[in-house]
């Protein structure tokens, strides 16, 4: 990663949202650690510790967007096409996969539990997040530019 883009007040905001990702890793790890030590399966095995850790991946990106400290060179013509591409891509495949459950008449959850294309939905959701941050910020950049 590239930091001469940067002033120190922006890598010490890019430091503690990489404080906060962690903290917020550690807690959803010790709460699924839990829930499985009392017996709640809430998601297959493959994808509970997956959608943790996108929680805490979509949680520290939309808070890069939002605090204007993005990853890489800043001024790049590439950075909107990340959070773009992702929204993309994410919401074709949410799209499919509901298309898929409601054509095939499976569950997104059964026995108190997602199935896996109810989990792989919910990992896509994640992923659409930092799309719909990405979009926000931009609409709320817009209109404070109008305003000025």
């Amino acid at each position: 990663m590239s930091t001469e883009n940067f002033d120190e007040r922006q890598l010490k905001i890019q430091g503690d949202i990489f404080k906060h990702m962690f903290f917020i890793l550690m807690c959803l790890i010790i709460f699924n650690t839990f829930l499985l030590g009392f017996g709640v399966v809430w998601a297959p095995a493959w994808s509970s510790g997956f959608i943790v850790l996108l929680v805490a991946v979509a949680a520290g990106s939309i808070e890069m967007i939002f605090r204007e400290v993005y990853i890489g060179n800043r001024n790049a013509r590439w950075v909107p096409i990340i959070p773009i591409a992702l929204g993309i891509l994410s919401g074709g495949l949410m799209l499919k996969i509901a298309l898929f459950l409601l054509s095939s008449g499976e569950a997104f959850a059964a026995a108190g539990q997602l199935t896996n294309n109810g989990s792989g939905f919910v990992m896509m959701l994640l992923i659409f997040s930092i799309f719909v941050g990405y979009i926000v910020k931009l609409l709320f950049s817009r209109k404070a530019k109008q305003e000025e």
